[in-house]
Order: structure tokens, then sequence, then C-alpha cells
């Protein structure tokens, strides 16, 4: 029988882009797909403000930052890679 995750929460998850940049959008809906296979109950917040993403050492979009760890800068990670993500913070 595959190992089940019980459901995780107060994990956070920023999402670090722009309201017009694509690739951002198309990294926000695979993330909440793997959130819903994953059964994880994470807060999302998408922060579009220059100087907060900044903060986090992201010069370039979009970025992913998961229970304030950066986890990718100045690109869109694969399914995969946020499945990955996603685990070792369980």
């Amino acid at each position: 029988m595959p190992y089940q995750f019980e459901r995780v929460k107060n994990m956070k998850i920023k999402l670090l882009g722009s309201s017009t940049c694509q690739v951002c959008q198309g990294l926000e809906k695979v993330l909440f797909n793997v959130l819903a296979e994953l059964d994880v109950d994470a807060e999302v917040e998408k922060i579009y403000e220059v100087d907060k993403i900044m903060s986090y050492d992201v010069y370039a979009i979009p970025g992913v930052v998961i229970n304030e760890k950066v986890k990718v800068r100045g690109r869109a990670p694969n399914k995969q890679e946020l499945m990955t993500w996603i685990k070792e913070e369980m």
C-alpha cells in the first residue's frame, strides 16, 4: 500500500512574481494541482511587490518560497520539483 501523507496544515507557500507574468500564472496552477494531489492544506500567498520579492534575494521571477525557504529563483519549477519540496517540508 502506498504511503499516505497526513493532511498538513500550517505550510506557507509564497509565489513571487507578477500578475501579468504568464509563467507565474502557469506555476500557480501547477502548484494548486500538486497541493490537491498531495492533500496538503497550505496557505498560498502571491507576492507582486518588488521590494518584498527582493527581500528574499530573488531578482528574477518567478520564485517559490516554502516555509520561508527559497526553493527556486528565476524559473518555474516542474511538478515533480514542487512535489519534492512540499514533501520535504511536511
